[in-house]
């Protein structure tokens, strides 16, 4: 072999002997600091000068043969410029060391190989180094390289001289830089590896990989906790079959290798059983991963237990039948509505309470539609469109506190409604009242005849004492306000005393009868009130009567029951007839009870005793004047 391959062989040699120095230092492969690329830089740099050291001169110009520039330019590729010129100037400075022709030359080819390097990596900036970027970086240290041998030695070019030396170091540095950017490339893959794995171990869910076998080839600690086993690294190499009754594994197994072959990632919940007889259920994806070329890497599974959430929603489940079971049976209709008016829920007696809109009333409809739906179709009755379109429009007002009302439908039933408001919308209940409307009117009724009957006089039927002090009270309270007069009349039968005891007290009770029907026949103005003052005396209450009205009245009834000759014998006209005391109050007057009712009473004892059977008016009762009483008989 000649001299000079022997001197690129020893060289190459070398090369490749730093290169495998440096892929076993991980910090110097990393390069993730200034300290590190300067490290690196100092080991290539030592590799240069041992190329330089063993390298043989040329025959013709006594030049070194050696790749001392693939070292330079592979540092620069990997480590950048700092690497690179930290590398140029070890090797630069032993150049200058030793001397020797072509010093320049050699120091313009370092320099290159530095800038060469240095632009490679700067074009790949935050990516690893493909084989691309090694291509480049060798076609561009060749040509820059063999250009400046060729501009600074005046020989003439031979394939001895420069073409296969060039080539030999093209090479060199195309070997070089895909050995290592494969290097950067595993142990970059290395520390992601090393990250996944910390990933694996610390996940609280189950995750595995296994071959096309079925066999574990990773798995992390928790798949080793669910399947029973000392380790995950106990798991490796084994399957399903050494964890799981046979019948479970096969169809693990099965169900596996059909996903395979679709080669699509599912999601399935499984039911599993241990060999111990304990049970588990397990939401479980898996997902095959196949290489560029289609070929089967491994199948990816994640696990994750889901029995406390099994059996929670195996609770949840068996308690919304049981709600169900509950709402469906109440006797009330219960509806669910959320917070946009829309209908959630409802039980079969909210849609029987609802007959004529119970299509309308499904889960989704607005509040508001089926408002519009009942009182379109009558189940609700409306006076007009109007009313109508008002009661729709309000059907939706924010409630914010338990509201509480009642209504009709068409068909005669009442509905009561209680709507509470929720977190989350509104919860109404819905009662048919119908029996208790009934029982309520009933009720208003019978305590109507009852305040009539505490009211009424048991044997004429007119207003008791009571009744007519009340009703008195009233209107003198409505006069002192200005709002007119008030006139009051008290009645006496004449000689009634000697009545009951000529013809007797039924014959008596039967004359106090027609008394007051002819009082009542008398008086007939619905503002105006008769009442039985006490045995066989009346009164009426005139509301806004003057005294000389009040006079008219009060002559008509005396002439009136005067007409219906009633036999008394012991009566001067030998007829029953009455004596009247009148009295009232002017608009604005300020009185009480006891003085109107005290003037009448005055009228009314003047009437007998100018003889019976006549009216008599006492003074009018006013603030401003008084006007004197007349009488009439």
């Amino acid at each position: 072999m000649d001299e000079p391959w022997h001197s690129l062989l020893v060289s190459s040699g070398v090369v490749a002997l730093f290169i495998a120095l440096w892929s076993h230092i991980p910090p110097l492969v990393d390069c993730s600091t200034p300290l590190r690329k300067c490290l690196f830089g100092v080991l290539f740099g030592f590799g240069a000068i041992v190329c330089m050291a063993i390298a043989l001169e040329s025959h013709s110009r006594g030049a070194l043969l050696d790749l001392r520039n693939v070292l330079i330019v592979s540092s620069s590729f990997i480590g950048g410029p700092l690497a690179g010129i930290t590398c140029g100037l070890l090797a630069a400075a032993y150049r200058l060391y030793i001397g020797g022709p072509d010093t320049t030359l050699a120091l313009f080819l370092m320099v290159s190989a530095v800038v060469i390097g240095s632009v490679v990596h700067v074009r790949m900036r935050t990516r690893e180094p493909q084989r691309k970027d090694a291509l480049v970086l060798a076609v561009a240290f060749t040509v820059l390289g063999g250009a400046l041998y060729a501009a600074f030695v005046e020989i003439r070019p031979t394939a001895e001289v420069l073409l296969h030396p060039t080539l030999f170091r093209f090479a060199t540095c195309l070997l070089s830089a895909l050995a290592m950017a494969k290097e950067v490339r595993r142990q970059g893959m290395a520390r992601t590896n090393t990250i996944y794995s910390a990933i694996m171990a610390a996940l609280p869910d189950c995750l595995n990989v296994k071959d096309e076998n079925g066999k574990f080839i990773a798995a992390n600690p928790a798949t080793a906790k669910l399947m029973r086993a000392a380790s995950s690294e106990s798991l490796i190499g084994k399957s399903d079959y050494d964890f799981y009754p046979e019948a479970t594994a096969a169809e693990f197994r099965a169900y596996e290798t059909e996903l395979v072959e679709a080669r699509t990632p599912r999601t399935i919940e499984q039911y599993v059983v241990h060999k111990d007889g304990s049970t588990a259920w397990l939401s479980t994806l898996k997902v095959p991963v196949h290489d560029q070329r289609g070929k089967f890497q491994g199948l990816i599974t994640h696990n994750r237990d889901i029995s406390v959430r099994k059996r929670l929603e195996q609770e949840l489940a068996i308690s919304q039948e049981r709600l169900q079971l509950t709402f469906s049976n109440m006797l009330a209709g219960v509806a669910m509505f959320d917070s946009s008016y829309k209908l959630l829920f409802s039980n079969d007696r909210y849609l029987e309470l609802f007959p004529m809109t119970r299509d309308v009333r499904q889960p989704g409809a607005r509040f508001r539609d089926i408002i519009r739906a009942s009182l379109e179709r009558g189940e609700k009755r409306v006076s007009s469109r109007e009313e109508l379109e008002r009661i729709v429009e309000l059907s939706e007002v924010p409630i914010r506190e338990i509201t509480q009302t009642q209504f009709d439908l068409s068909d005669g039933r009442w509905i009561e409604a209680r709507i509470n408001p929720t977190p989350g919308g509104y919860f109404a209940v819905y009662t048919d009242v119908t029996d208790q409307k009934k029982l309520e009117h009933e009720l208003k009724s019978v305590n109507a005849q009852l305040e009539e009957l505490a009211q009424s006089d048991g044997l004429t039927g007119l207003l008791n004492r009571r009744a007519m002090d009340q009703f008195l009270a009233e209107e003198l309270g409505r006069c002192a306000r200005g709002l007119g007069p008030t006139s009051i009349l008290l009645i006496d039968v004449d000689k009634f005393k000697i009545y009951n005891d000529t013809y007797g007290h039924l014959a008596g009770d039967e004359c106090l009868r027609q008394v007051a029907q002819c009082l009542k026949e008398s008086v007939k103005r619905t503002t105006d009130r008769v009442a039985r003052y006490g045995g066989e005396e009346f009164a009426a209450i005139l509301s806004g009567t003057e005294q000389r009205d009040a006079e008219a009245i009060a002559e008509q009834l005396r002439h009136n029951l005067q007409q219906r000759a009633i036999e008394h014998q012991g009566n001067l006209p030998q007829v029953v007839t009455v004596s009247i005391g009148v009295a009232t109050i002017a608009p604005g007057t300020a009185s009480d009870m006891a003085s109107i009712i005290k003037a009448a009473d005055e009228a009314l004892y003047q009437a007998k005793e100018l003889g019976r059977n006549r009216v008599v008016c006492a003074q009018t009762i006013s603030n401003d004047e008084t006007k004197s009483g007349r009488r009439s008989a």
